[in-house]
């Protein structure tokens, strides 16, 4: 029978919010659990709940004034750390800082250009076709108003 107080190194698992906590993410086991339940953190890419085990190795990612943070557990502690031994917890967000006003940005300005490039040779092919001379006929003026008023 194992003992309550020893730990097996091989299977480090730990409830999400204690682990948040205990790795001086948040202050109080309450904040993490109100982060984890609106959504803003998730495990590995999938939005979870705060019992959620965590082991070595789970990709956190964390919603910060619109920018995700990615984080990756090195290593799991179940005693209160000091904020430079947190540090150790996890893998550096080197690049990882993501912010996805910007990417939104960045595909919104390229569809519009797409689409803007689209228009522009509608409009010309338009202008081609659209060699009559005079009024339109009775036909055409059937056409435009359907376009125009939804008739």
């Amino acid at each position: 029978m194992a003992d309550k107080g020893k730990i097996d190194n091989n299977n480090k698992e730990i409830r999400l919010d204690k682990f948040l906590v205990l790795s001086q993410k948040f202050k109080h086991r309450s904040d993490a659990v109100s982060e984890i339940n609106s959504g803003k953190l998730k495990v590995n890419g999938q939005r979870v709940k705060p019992a959620k085990m965590v082991k070595i190795g789970d990709e956190l990612t964390y919603k910060v004034r619109g920018k995700y943070i990615k984080y990756v557990i090195k290593d799991i502690v179940f005693k209160n750390i000091t904020k430079e031994e947190s540090k150790a917890l996890f893998e550096d967000p080197k690049g990882e800082i993501l912010n996805k006003k910007d990417s939104n940005k960045e595909n919104l300005s390229s569809l519009t250009k797409e689409l803007k490039e689209i228009i522009d040779q509608q409009d010309e092919q338009n202008r081609l076709e659209q060699k009559h001379q005079g009024k339109p006929d009775k036909k055409s003026r059937r056409i435009l108003s359907k376009y125009k008023y939804n008739r």
